[in-house]
Parts: structure tokens; C-alpha cells; sequence
């Protein structure tokens, strides 16, 4: 079994969805968090640090998962990839 994406966390945060695409290729499945609006009356600040920690897009690889924020940059790697993907051998059961 290949190691999680967690193993290669220090590669892939802070990085952008183009270097993280050439890192890791293509994800087999794109999910997206249900996001909650700026603060009203949020000022430049406010609004980009809000951009920068809220997250949006879920990139899914065989060996886990890289989470994007608003502004585009991979701020959580996991290895939950059994959260999104099927088993490869679910089993039989009698």
C-alpha cells in the first residue's frame, strides 16, 4: 500500500492548486466544503485572512486528500481518502 498524503505534508501546504497538480498529477475526485459568508463589513484584512483560512475544495488521490482554502492554497493534507472513494475489496459476505 503506497504511504498517505500526510507523509508528504511539508511538500504540499502552503502551495498553490498548479504546484500541487504538478506534484501529485490530477486527484481522481473534486469535492467542495459548504462555506459560510465574510464577516459583514469585513475590511481588506479581515476579508483575506478569511479567504486564506476558510475552506473550499477537497482534491481526492488514492492516498488521501488535500484540502484548499478560498484563496487557492492547500492548507490541510490528510489521508481520509475512504471518506470519498470506494473500497478496492469491499469483501463478500454469506
Amino acid at each position: 500500500m503506497a504511504d498517505g498524503l500526510s507523509t508528504r505534508r511539508a511538500e504540499i501546504e502552503d502551495k498553490n492548486k498548479d504546484a500541487v497538480r504538478a506534484l501529485l498529477g490530477e486527484p481522481v475526485l473534486r469535492t467542495y466544503w459548504k462555506n459560510t459568508l465574510p464577516p459583514p463589513n469585513a475590511s481588506a484584512a479581515e476579508l483575506s485572512a478569511f479567504l486564506g483560512s476558510t475552506l473550499d475544495e477537497v482534491w481526492v488521490y488514492p492516498n488521501g486528500r488535500v484540502h484548499f482554502s478560498l484563496a487557492g492554497t492547500a492548507i490541510r493534507v490528510d489521508d481520509r481518502a475512504d471518506k470519498h472513494l470506494p473500497r478496492e475489496d469491499p469483501g463478500l459476505f454469506a
